[in-house]
């Protein structure tokens, strides 16, 4: 069955927050940030050859999180954050896998 939302896929969705958010949590903000860059270098020049406009979206939502992100993490220091790390082994489950 085909994902209705290429943008914000159930998986991406499996606890109260979703992957990008959780991956912010866990990492130094230079960190998640080169990995938003990333996914918007790789999205921006696939887009031709693979999904098209999709890839193109897809770019502008990694843009627009890390923007939103960038303006908040300037807006505070790592004191005043008040959001909880987050393990993601723990977030997707994978702790309880062979677990009865």
């Amino acid at each position: 069955m085909e994902e209705k939302d290429s943008i914000h896929p159930s998986h991406y969705n499996q606890g109260e927050i979703d992957f990008i958010e959780a991956y912010k949590r866990m990492k130094p903000f230079d960190e998640f940030a080169s990995a938003m860059e990333f996914n918007v270098i790789k999205y921006t020049l696939r887009w031709r050859n693979k999904n098209g406009v999709q890839d193109l979206d897809k770019a502008m939502e990694y843009l627009k999180r890390l923007k939103e992100y960038a303006l908040e993490s300037s807006e505070k220091t790592v004191e005043e954050t008040d959001e909880e790390p987050i393990d993601l082994y723990h977030f997707y489950g994978l702790d309880k896998l062979g677990k009865n």
